[in-house]
């Protein structure tokens, strides 16, 4: 059937949260992180769109018109 052809981000959990403090990790836990802003985001995806999974591109696009910093809310 004509479904069996479409490809579909294999979208799991992602989780999008306000934190007023300094971020810390033990170093076993990860490899790296990187901190963006709506805008910065939205360009990074643009300007390198090979650094990011396809799922982060589809709920990205699908959800930016509600990210707002809290400060806007």
């Amino acid at each position: 059937m004509w479904w069996e052809y479409i490809t579909y981000p294999q979208i799991t959990k992602m989780y999008i949260w306000y934190y007023d403090a300094a971020l810390r990790f033990v170093d076993w836990e990860v490899s790296g992180i990187e901190v963006f802003s709506v805008e910065e985001l939205e360009g990074e995806l643009q300007n390198n769109p090979d650094k990011f999974t396809k799922d982060l591109h589809f709920m990205f696009d699908r959800y930016k018109y509600i990210l707002k910093k809290v400060t806007d809310i």
